[in-house]
């Protein structure tokens, strides 16, 4: 965490259209940690949208995160 927040909790955390959406972002060779995962689990879960998004799979947040968006 950086002194502000809890440890794990995604690096982008909004609402869209009503819908909750949370955004782990990574450079390179970077992973998500343990806790970042289970955030994102959790979220999911609970109807939100989670993904992990770094320079290899930007186009296919950007279609996962349209499609998710376009749900009811």
């Amino acid at each position: 965490a950086n002194g502000f927040g809890r440890s794990g909790v995604s690096d982008i955390v909004a609402v869209i259209d009503g819908k909750a959406v949370a955004i782990e972002t990574k450079f390179g060779r970077n992973k998500p940690t343990a806790l970042q995962l289970q955030f994102g689990e959790k979220w999911a879960q609970a109807g939100g949208f989670f993904m992990v998004v770094n320079e290899s799979n930007l186009m296919e947040f950007v279609s996962c995160l349209m499609d998710f968006l376009k749900r009811r």
